[in-house]
C-alpha cells in the first residue's frame, strides 16, 4: 500500500524520518525472529571508532515503512535486512522531509 502523494512530512513521524536517514546514510535495518516467532527491530552502524553499533527500534515506525513501500524486506531467517525502496529513497531525498547528506546526496 503507497501512501497518497501529497508533502511527506504530513505522513511520516520523526522516528520514521531518522530511520530513513539512517538507512541513506548507510546503516543496516535487520529484524531478527526467534524460533517462536519473536521480532526484535535492530539498526546497525559503524561507529567513527570502528566498533559495530546496534540499536533497539520500537516496531510500529518500522511497519508502517513497510506498509507505505518505503522499506522491503530480503525475507532471510533469522535475521531479515530490511532495505530502502526506490519510493523510499525518494522520500529520504526530499527537501521537506531530509536535509542532504553530502554533496552526492548518499
Amino acid at each position: 500500500m503507497r501512501l497518497p502523494s501529497r508533502s511527506a512530512s504530513s505522513f511520516l513521524s520523526e522516528e520514521q524520518r531518522r530511520i530513513l536517514l539512517a538507512l541513506q546514510q548507510g546503516c543496516q535495518l535487520k529484524v531478527h525472529r526467534s524460533l517462536d516467532g519473536a521480532k526484535v527491530y535492530q539498526l546497525h552502524w559503524v561507529s567513527p571508532q570502528g566498533q559495530i553499533q546496534t540499536q533497539e527500534l520500537a516496531a510500529e515506525p518500522i511497519r508502517a515503512l513497510e506498509q507505505c513501500g518505503c522499506l522491503q524486506s530480503n525475507m532471510k531467517f533469522p535475521a531479515a535486512s530490511l532495505l530502502l525502496t526506490e519510493y523510499g529513497t525518494q522520500l529520504a531525498a526530499a527537501k521537506d522531509v531530509l536535509r542532504p547528506v553530502g554533496p552526492r546526496s548518499y
